[in-house]
């Protein structure tokens, strides 16, 4: 392959880590075509030689590789199977994550980054999710904060902060929203930190606990700032980039949890109570939507090494551009919140059987509804018969009495 067509990668090995050229389905059509066009040029010369050899006594030495790019040379049949099997991997191991001018297509970019920057932690980057389920729902005593941080500095983490991060990935959901007590309520109940729409916005005599979860989270946000610092250099940048998005990113969510529970009661006539389950049911599944990179980094040793650095960032990055994927369509054309929906459809739908048995019903009120009303008929002929009866005989008494 010419050395244009290692463009990116060369980026790569220069530090520029933009790799939009890489991203989108077409790009990955694109490379797997060359991949292929390579496969073919290299069967088509090993079946020339082949041929050559059975036309001359001696074969001619094989040919060095062509000139070109030293780090990537021409490609042997070994390093177009590896590029195959990473193109066929990319599905499940994630998607190039881009923000702020600064691209990751790999983990191992990321570790990189981490080596090109010298990035002291992966506590730097942080995503919605973990900062929802580290703020926790009342805060830390100054006892527990205390022992989070010893906890931090004898266990595998570097910080307590980093502590935090790496906890965070075990959850399923934040507590803030999910938490009854000190435990995970099921998902069938709900918002169970938040029972009601009128709690969420505050009506009546609630406190807004839609406010009081923004209150902390920007205090929290504020909090991580606060650690990492001035944003003086471009991994700085990032970090800060990072978390101004958590805030744009919670404030979507809160327009959607408040839009789509209106519409589902005004417009749809939703009973208000299965309306706010379905709302928490339908955020639940965005979460759960990051737990295929999550949950890869849970049983890590540490997280001090620069490879298990850059798998927690590289986790932290896609849920983050998970999250982001589904602000982007706008929350209900995701195919997950799709999937609950319809689930939720096909749970309270109204069995055939029930409709048919109505149909039953009614048919049988309609039948005695034409008996009452023949029956009803009758009885007014016989009493107006009784009653011209009695005019005959009240005009024969009158007429005797004169």
């Amino acid at each position: 392959m010419s050395q244009g067509q290692h463009g990116t990668r060369a980026q790569a090995r220069d530090g520029d880590f933009d790799f939009g050229s890489t991203t989108g389905i077409d790009d990955l059509r694109r490379e797997v075509e060359e991949l292929r066009s390579d496969m073919s040029r290299l069967w088509n010369t090993a079946r020339s030689a082949s041929t050559a050899g059975n036309q001359q006594t001696s074969a001619p030495p094989p040919q060095a590789n062509p000139p070109g790019d030293p780090l990537f040379p021409t490609a042997s049949v070994t390093e177009i199977l590896s590029r195959l099997t990473a193109v066929e991997a990319r599905e499940t191991t994630g998607e190039t994550f881009s923000l702020g001018g600064t691209s990751f297509s790999s983990e191992p970019a990321v570790a990189t980054y981490i080596t090109l920057h010298a990035i002291p932690s992966c506590a730097m980057y942080w995503d919605l999710f973990s900062i929802m389920v580290c703020m926790g729902r009342g805060g830390l005593t100054g006892k527990e904060r205390s022992d989070k941080i010893y906890s931090a500095e004898k266990g595998r983490t570097g910080s307590a902060l980093e502590g935090e991060l790496v906890a965070s990935m075990t959850h399923k959901r934040p507590m803030c929203l999910y938490g009854e007590g000190s435990h995970l309520a099921r998902l069938d109940q709900g918002f169970a930190s938040c029972k009601t729409y009128d709690q969420w916005i505050g009506a009546g005599s609630h406190v807004s606990y839609r406010a009081e979860l923004s209150s902390q989270i920007r205090v929290y946000t504020d909090g991580v700032l606060g650690q990492i610092g001035v944003a003086t250099s471009p991994a700085h940048h990032l970090a800060h980039v990072l978390l101004n998005h958590v805030g744009m990113q919670w404030n979507s969510v809160v327009g959607f949890i408040d839009m789509f529970y209106l519409d589902l009661v005004a417009k749809c006539k939703f009973d208000p109570q299965k309306a706010w389950v379905l709302v928490a049911v339908c955020v639940a599944s965005i979460f759960e939507a990051t737990q295929p990179f999550r949950s890869k980094v849970i049983l890590l040793e540490n997280s001090t090494s620069r490879g298990e650095k850059a798998a927690f960032m590289w986790a932290t990055f896609q849920t983050h551009r998970v999250i982001q994927t589904v602000i982007a369509v706008q929350f209900q054309s995701h195919p997950s919140i799709v999937t609950e929906i319809s689930l939720f459809m096909v749970r309270e739908r109204v069995d055939p059987k029930e409709m048919d048995d109505l149909g039953t019903k009614c048919r049988k009120a309609e039948d005695l509804a034409g008996k009452a009303s023949a029956e009803v008929a009758e009885s007014l002929n016989e009493l107006k018969r009784k009653h011209d009866a009695r005019q005959v005989d009240f005009k024969l008494v009158k007429a005797q009495v004169k």
